[in-house]
């Protein structure tokens, strides 16, 4: 399907080879599943996309495509299939695979009540396992728990800290405001 699809010393036929890779998807090949989420993901083909991560999830494949399923389940991607319950069970599992993203999408099904009571301290525990295992988006949002005592008490000394990695990390929101707090000679 690969070679039919990008032709790979044949002619490319995109056509037969979607076909191809849906014929090895149907036998549960894991890298046609991979190809096939990848191709149809670029064409921004979500309904497709999404119909391939509840096959992934179905056999038991990688867990991180827990968190891509959760996501369309969240409302990314502008998804008709939206169920917060569901969100929150992909992020439970992925997080069970120690998958980092989830840890931050966990801790907002938290904080805002999303397929979960809402629960800041539990928000606050998963956005900190998230900046500690490095994701820049989970050091942003743990610095504003400590800047707003959101599931902690206020500590405007780690939540700096925080902004501060989660900048050098390279996570824009986390860069903009330190800048703004700089322009504007504001010290956190």
């Amino acid at each position: 399907g690969v070679v039919t699809y990008y032709g790979i010393g044949v002619y490319a036929n995109k056509v037969q080879g979607i076909a191809y890779l849906q014929e090895a998807v149907n036998k549960k090949v894991f890298y046609a599943h991979l190809l096939l989420l990848h191709i149809f993901f670029v064409q921004n083909n979500y309904v497709k996309t999404f119909e391939l991560l509840q096959s992934f999830v179905k056999y038991g494949f990688v867990s991180v495509y827990d968190v891509l399923l959760g996501r369309f389940y969240a409302g990314d991607f502008g998804s008709e299939y939206i169920d917060k319950y569901e969100a929150f069970k992909c992020f439970k599992r992925a997080i069970g695979s120690d998958i980092v993203e989830a840890y931050r999408l966990f801790g907002k099904c938290y904080e805002v009540g999303y397929g979960v009571s809402k629960d800041e301290y539990e928000a606050f525990k998963y956005y900190k396992k998230g900046a500690f295992a490095g994701d820049a988006e989970s050091q942003f949002e743990l610095a504003n728990c400590y800047l707003t005592a959101l599931g902690t008490e206020k500590n405007p000394v780690s939540g700096k800290r925080w902004l501060m990695e989660a900048a050098k990390n390279g996570y824009n929101k986390a860069q903009y405001l330190l800048g703004i707090c700089n322009y504007y000679y504001y010290i956190l």
